[in-house]
């Protein structure tokens, strides 16, 4: 779990937080920044302070990221087991470094940039590819903050990724380098080896309950415990819930359509070659010469025009770039000498058009319909939710404020993974971030109002929790046993293979030792460094491809059932086509790696210019929920 973790966190690309803001727990340091009462310190980057409040509210973002990106749910606790409180602080850091050095080299991003950024984000954007008015307050509202907090957010991971974008740019792996890991890549082993089976570890007497009941004890929290579970009550409003009480005539679809006509006009396109002159006259005589027989290409040629430069690529009817008396001649055919928008005299010749065309009523109505369906169902949520916020705020439960707006309460005990006691998934929880911030959640807290990427809007309570609880000995005893049992052939085992590893490194050969526990010796196949074969598990594969030639190896077999001892017996290299998918694929993530380290060392290079500095104690105190 925690490698997962750990490499999702890695990447210079893994910060950039655009696309995740919805949902999220808010922003750094906003709260803070109105307290005039002077707070702890966490950590310092140059001239600003990371209060604990502050970074607890990154951590629970970084948390949420994570969970995304790997679909690992983790409560604080375990996050905080695993280290990862310091991964996220130190990425805090690296982050608040990098926009520090933006900041001294004054860059900025337009509010085009912020449009276009946000425009990925599901429910901003109307059909048309236009931002929903208001519905980046709505966002902004959803996640604790003013529409300005929001922007200014944006704004900043903008900017980051521009920097880091450009550190990144134009950096290549070492040929040298990436040669040396595609030979580790395509490394074979071969081994010759021998197999300890379970019939190997003789008859197992059963054990006195003295002993099971140890077992059971130590082994309680990871394999005879039943989960956490919570009872939640939630209201939530579905877009496609209302969607289906929508009606939308057709006359409004009809009026609509009038209306926006031009939306659903689709210009004609023509790909042009161009040539360019220094002035009218120069044009009017090219003109001459190409209606006397010369060709194109040879007055381009004469204008000092390459073949290859020749064409200006595939231009919409309207676009300024070209004069609009171009569309008026025939396909192949120079125009007259025109002027351009930018002053200057072209002659222009379309080698290949696309035609106009508009939609008929028939064939945009459903889009039509759909849009004024979206349009209505998220200002009709958007109200509902407005008005659920308010009950909330006037004091009202979350059973009264459903009653009242005559919402349907809808109850569920789940544990972390979403599914029910029995195991099954929960179908009508409402996505999202739900599960995760109902075990993050304190039972019988205020309700807020969250929604999820697919725009449904939802609010719960925790009504009860049931913690982690140790399956009484009686009810798992037979488990107990098996697994017992199956823990001391896995000891035996070990013990004969460690006897095997003793004898063969004293002098004596793999061939006799197995001729001596009537046992065969077998070679295996050229396997690879990574995964596992037929024979080898992962772990005996690892321990083998870590091992020299004419060393010796064991590890467990792939069933699971039995060990291998084995001895390295020859490395070899495969031979790759240089257009095979893998290896394009390997020098890929090779390359992607090496660019996310260089991209790491300028991080490191900007918390040291800046000054960064974390205070150990208050980072241990957080650590340890002081």
């Amino acid at each position: 779990m925690l490698e997962k973790i750990r490499e999702a966190s890695k990447g210079w690309f893994a910060g950039v937080l655009i696309l995740t803001l919805v949902g999220s727990v808010g922003v750094w340091g906003v709260s803070d920044m109105m307290n005039l009462v002077e707070q702890p310190k966490i950590a310092t980057v140059g001239d600003q302070d990371v209060t604990p409040d502050a970074f607890q509210r990154e951590f629970q973002r970084f948390l949420g990221q994570m969970s995304r990106a790997t679909g690992t749910e983790m409560t604080t606790e375990q996050a905080k087991a695993e280290g990862l409180d310091r991964i996220a602080l130190d990425r805090f850091v690296n982050r608040l470094a990098v926009l520090s050095v933006a900041s001294d080299l004054d860059m900025t991003v337009s509010p085009q940039q912020i449009v276009e950024a946000l425009k990925p984000v599901r429910g901003l954007v109307d059909s048309q590819g236009k931002l929903v008015p208001g519905a980046i307050s709505q966002l902004a509202q959803t996640n604790n903050m003013t529409e300005a907090d929001f922007v200014a957010l944006v704004t900043s991971d903008l900017i980051r990724e521009q920097v880091l974008r450009s550190v990144a740019g134009g950096v290549g792996l070492p040929t040298g380098l990436q040669r040396a890991l595609n030979m580790y890549r395509l490394e074979r082993r071969v081994a010759e080896y021998l197999i300890i089976d379970p019939s190997r570890a003789g008859t197992i007497a059963t054990p006195d309950e003295k002993t099971l009941r140890k077992f059971h004890d130590e082994n309680a929290l990871v394999r005879y415990s039943a989960p956490e579970n919570r009872t939640v009550a939630f209201v939530a409003l579905r877009p496609d819930a209302f969607a289906r009480s929508v009606v939308v005539p057709d006359a409004e679809i009809a009026r609509l359509y009038e209306t926006n006509r031009k939306r659903y006009e689709i210009a004609e396109r023509r790909t042009f070659d161009q040539i360019r002159f220094k002035s009218q006259d120069d044009a009017i005589a090219a003109k001459a010469k190409l209606d006397s027989g010369s060709t194109f290409e040879a007055i381009a040629k004469a204008q000092g025009v390459k073949p290859e430069d020749l064409s200006i690529g595939e231009v919409a009817k309207g676009d300024k770039s070209v004069p609009v008396e171009a569309f008026d001649v025939p396909e192949r055919q120079a125009t007259a000498p025109l002027r351009n928008s930018f002053g200057v005299w072209v002659i222009l010749r379309a080698t290949a058009v696309t035609p106009g065309s508009t939609k008929t009523l028939a064939e945009a109505s459903e889009e039509i319909r759909k849009f004024v369906v979206d349009t209505k169902v998220k200002d009709e949520i958007f109200d509902i939710g407005n008005k659920l916020e308010d009950a909330i705020g006037e004091g009202a439960t979350l059973v009264e404020a459903a009653t009242q707006l005559k919402l349907t309460l809808e109850t569920a005990t789940i544990t972390r993974s979403g599914s029910d006691l029995a195991g099954a998934p929960v179908a009508t929880l409402p996505g999202g971030e739900f599960v995760r911030q109902a075990f993050a959640a304190e039972q019988g807290a205020d309700p807020e109002l969250q929604q999820t990427p697919d725009g449904v809007y939802y609010m719960f309570t925790v009504d009860k929790v049931t913690p982690v609880a140790k399956k009484p000995f009686e009810s798992v005893q037979a488990d107990v046993l098996r697994d017992w049992t199956e823990a001391e052939v896995g000891r035996r085992l070990d013990a004969i293979a460690a006897d095997v590893l003793q004898r063969a490194r004293g002098g004596e050969t793999l061939s006799a030792i197995a001729q001596s526990q009537g046992l065969s010796l077998v070679t295996s196949d050229p396997f690879p460094r990574f995964g596992q074969t037929a024979i080898f598990s992962e772990a005996a594969v690892t321990a083998a491809s870590d091992t020299r030639k004419g060393a010796l190896f064991s590890g467990p077999v792939a069933s699971g059932k039995g060990v291998v001892v084995g001895r390295v017996t020859d490395v070899q290299f495969i031979d790759e086509p240089a257009d095979s998918p893998l290896k394009s694929a390997y020098e890929q993530r090779l390359v992607q790696t090496y660019v996310s380290d260089f991209v790491e060392q300028f991080e490191a290079g900007a918390r040291s210019k800046v000054g960064a500095t974390i205070d150990e104690a208050r980072f241990q105190a957080f650590h340890n929920n002081e």
